[in-house]
């Protein structure tokens, strides 16, 4: 562990993507085309500067070891490779550079190099759970911290902690954790150790923050000299370095004060290699390491893998941090779950009592409970992303004509999706102030809850996060008969499937009972709340927004 002054760079030791006639033509064509192959691998084989000085691959036992490295690291790597091959020529090596992500792809779809010299271990977190011991670490070569790219112009004061970073309200932008290790490990040291529950204004600003990330570090970058509008992002030391070489005076890194995640560089080698590929693995490792080596790594703008070291950005001199842990592979894991799910837009009906009892005043306000519910509905709408599928009902007895108790308000559609020139959003926030005028008639609950269950279960969407949200301030109450809720929760058992997983959500206020709503709620794996003021509510559907994980039973 490094330990120091944390906060910004201190003012100097920079990173980092296969029947004609038989003449004399023919043979001449045959002839060009094996002289390029030859050619192609005696350049391509690291430490081969001409056919004659490369050793035959039976007189060394075997093909040159295939090493892919990370795109920052390819001339070094080359250049460091090439010469063990020099002094020892069997020791040879094919040395090719692809992006980190497309090597894990690689290695999903069955095509896992030999050697693989990577920005960060935690790739293999994004292996399935039998995959990960595919590959075993040689050791790091090189280290980058994780740092925050900050404008250069802005106020210098460091921020606290990656943990304060990702639920404060204040600007800021990642990268997809998929696909860059820098946001990844950021998030790893946000999330890991920390309590499994947010408070609403955290768990929003993280919602937004998961929905809105980033497919590329490349695409922050490219709007750089907007940061001062979009605010900083997550990105490794030796990046920073390396960009800010060619776009001066536009970015600067912060150092959060409580330490950071760092990209630990290790040279990964196949588990499943033979006794000699294994020594051809630790004869790269020495050769990555040598003062050599390590001198234009820190040239690249990387740090010593004991962290030392580091290059200077904008006349800011890499500071010593605490080297933040990363928590066990099922924290890791269970984090990055966390966000798949949070950045997983949501399809949601939302089913609104307009009961007689609405009228009432909601418990600790001033409002009736029919506002209170307005109003929380119209600030969840404001702030849910486009992408979102949101429909309502509305309902109490006959609402929907003399056999039915619902009415559609509006149906299930894409927020962004535009109809007689109005967004879906906007068809919803005009339709939410026609409550007023709805408000009769008793709670017939139990039948509306299982046509409304029954409804997104046979509209199911993959793609989304599936789910009922039933607000009430009552008991059921249906003058006709109706199910009972001993019928309810047998129907629902029924109509359940495993794999079209449709949740419901109950939000009792007033005189709801909760005990039936948390019966309702718990039978389709959802979870049941009591509120009575728009806050409530809007923290109550952040809350469940979090822990939206469907029951498979």
């Amino acid at each position: 562990m490094v330990r120091g002054s944390g906060g910004a760079h201190a003012a100097p030791p920079r990173k980092w993507r296969l029947g004609g006639a038989r003449s004399l033509v023919s043979i001449a064509l045959v002839l060009g085309l094996l002289v390029g192959v030859a050619a192609y691998r005696v350049t391509h084989t690291a430490g081969s500067p001409t056919a004659g000085t490369n050793p035959s691959a039976g007189a060394c036992g075997g093909d040159p070891l295939t090493v892919v490295v990370t795109p920052a690291l390819e001339s070094v790597a080359r250049d460091a490779l090439a010469a063990a091959t020099a002094a020892t020529p069997c020791q040879r090596y094919a040395v090719s550079a692809q992006s980190d992500d497309t090597v894990l792809a690689n290695i999903g779809a069955g095509q896992a190099p030999e050697a693989w010299l990577t920005d960060s271990s935690t790739w293999l977190d994004l292996l399935p759970a039998d995959s990960r011991t595919t590959y075993a670490s040689a050791g790091s070569v090189a280290s980058s911290p994780v740092v925050l790219a900050a404008p250069l112009q802005g106020a210098a004061t460091a921020p606290e902690s990656w943990a304060g970073i990702f639920t404060d309200k204040g600007l800021f932008r990642v990268t997809n954790p998929a696909v860059d290790a820098a946001s990844r490990t950021a998030y790893y040291a946000a999330r890991v150790g920390q309590a499994p529950t947010l408070d609403a204004a955290s768990a929003s600003h993280l919602v937004l923050t998961s929905r809105f990330a980033a497919a590329t570090v490349g695409d922050l970058f490219a709007t750089a000299a907007d940061t001062a509008t979009k605010g900083g992002f997550p990105v490794s030391e030796q990046t920073l370095a390396a960009w800010t070489r060619d776009h001066p005076g536009v970015l600067r890194p912060l150092m959060p004060t409580a330490g950071s995640a760092t990209l630990d560089v290790p040279l990964l080698a196949r588990s499943d290699l033979a006794a000699s590929r294994k020594q051809l693995v630790s004869a790269a490792f020495s050769a990555l390491t040598t003062t050599k080596a390590r001198e234009a790594m820190g040239s690249a703008g990387f740090r010593a893998p004991d962290r030392s070291g580091g290059p200077t950005i904008e006349g800011i001199v890499a500071p010593e941090y605490t080297d933040l842990a990363l928590g066990t592979i099922t924290e890791r894991t269970a984090a990055l779950e966390q966000w798949e799910v949070l950045r997983t837009d949501m399809r949601m009906l939302a089913v609104l009592d307009v009961s007689g009892s609405m009228k009432e005043r909601a418990p600790g306000t001033t409002l009736p409970r029919w506002q209170v519910m307005e109003q929380a509905c119209t600030n969840a709408l404001q702030v849910l992303p486009d992408g979102a599928q949101i429909g309502a009902w509305l309902f109490s007895t006959l609402k929907g004509g003399p056999s039915q108790d619902w009415l559609e308000l509006s149906p299930v559609e894409r927020l962004d999706a535009v109809t007689a020139g109005r967004t879906h959003r906007q068809v919803l926030l005009d339709a939410l102030p026609t409550i007023e005028g709805q408000l009769s008639g008793d709670t017939a609950l139990y039948d509306t809850t299982l046509a409304a269950f029954t409804t997104m279960t046979s509209s199911y969407n993959a793609g989304f996060i599936n789910s009922v949200v039933v607000m009430t301030d009552g008991r059921n109450d249906n003058p006709r008969g109706g199910l009972s809720l001993d019928q309810l929760l047998s129907e629902l058992d029924s109509a359940k499937d495993p794999s079209r997983p449709v949740r419901i959500i109950t939000i009792g206020m007033g005189e709801a009972d909760p005990s039936a709503l948390q019966q309702i709620s718990a039978a389709t794996g959802g979870t049941s709340y009591i509120a009575n003021t728009p806050q409530d509510i809007e923290r109550i559907l952040v809350e469940a927004l979090l822990a939206r994980r469907v029951a498979s039973a």
